[in-house]
């Protein structure tokens, strides 16, 4: 079994397809030890990254079962998993306070920023996206 050293995950969304009929999709792109490996979920399913060194790309069905193969990640936890490593802290981090007591505000089209209460700092706050702008 190969030690992580390292590891990022992250979830891109966006729309692809003709511009009068768009598509949206989900991607999700993990990166252990500088190996990325990415699962790419919306008109085309395919994933792409790197196995006991040689290159793969798997389109249609077998992406998500390459997926699972290569990061042991399920894909049925993949959204769970974003919102523990990317989504709102359960707790201020500065004060500790609960996140029952965030102040949202808005920022731009689509942006959230939730803001302490009790010590004022920003906790959370969405990445706006060029599909959010659009």
């Amino acid at each position: 079994m190969t030690q992580i050293i390292s590891q990022t995950f992250r979830v891109r969304t966006g729309t692809e397809g003709p511009s009068h009929d768009p598509y949206s999709y989900e991607e999700y792109i993990l990166c252990r030890n500088g190996v990325v490996t990415k699962l790419h979920l919306g008109l085309a399913e395919f994933c792409q990254g790197e196995e006991n060194g040689e290159e793969f790309s798997i389109k249609g069905k077998g992406a998500m079962d390459k997926w699972e193969e290569v990061t042991n990640i399920p894909v049925k936890s993949l959204n769970r998993l974003d919102n523990r490593l990317n989504g709102m802290p359960q707790r201020c981090p500065y004060c500790f306070n609960s996140s029952s007591n965030y102040v949202a505000y808005g920022g731009w089209v689509g942006e959230t920023i939730l803001e302490c209460p009790k010590c004022e700092n920003v906790v959370w706050e969405e990445e706006v996206t060029e599909a959010m702008i659009r």
